[in-house]
Parts: C-alpha cells; sequence; structure tokens
C-alpha cells in the first residue's frame, strides 16, 4: 500500500463568488482514498467536499472567493498511508458575478 495517485483535472468552471471542477481520482493503490484537499496558492491544502458526477470523474465547488480575481486550484487525494502529489496541471480560473 501506498499514497493515492495524482488526481487529474478535467474540467473548471466559474460561478459567482466560487469554481466548479471536475477530476479523475488517481487510483487508490491498496488503501482507500478518504478525502481530497485543495491549494489556491499551490501551498496550502484545505479539505474540500465532494460528489461523485458519473464516469469515473469526481466534482468540487469551491466558495467564498472575490469575483474578479484569478485562483490557481490544485487538488491531492489522501489515503491512511498518506497524500498524493499535487496536480501536475492547475487549473486557472476567475469567478464572475
Amino acid at each position: 500500500m501506498t499514497a493515492p495517485d495524482t488526481p487529474v483535472i478535467t474540467s473548471i468552471a466559474a460561478g459567482d463568488q466560487s469554481v466548479s471542477l471536475s477530476f479523475v481520482p488517481g487510483s487508490a493503490n491498496g488503501s482507500a482514498i478518504t478525502g481530497y484537499k485543495y491549494s489556491l496558492d499551490g501551498t496550502t491544502y484545505v479539505s474540500g467536499n465532494t460528489t461523485v458526477l458519473g464516469n469515473g470523474q469526481t466534482g468540487l465547488t469551491i466558495g467564498g472567493l472575490t469575483n474578479g480575481t484569478a485562483y490557481t486550484v490544485r487538488v491531492v487525494a489522501i489515503n491512511a498511508v498518506g497524500t498524493s502529489a499535487a496536480t501536475p496541471v492547475s487549473a486557472s480560473v476567475t469567478p464572475i458575478g
């Protein structure tokens, strides 16, 4: 068992003071994935509430953002063994009002 493989962001959309993204979780590598965290600065990661979207994808909505400000989002997966590497390609988005 090892930490999960890195998730892959497949889409991101701007909302009013929020962004929604979809990603494909990486392999759990023998220990179930217990959660996901996201970062808006590449350093600090915060737990996020996710939903299963189907087609093997997971959704995450991040609220409380400032409209007109650009954000770069990265995601990591967590299991009992550890934390995955951050998504290799960050997703940039600007919330709109």
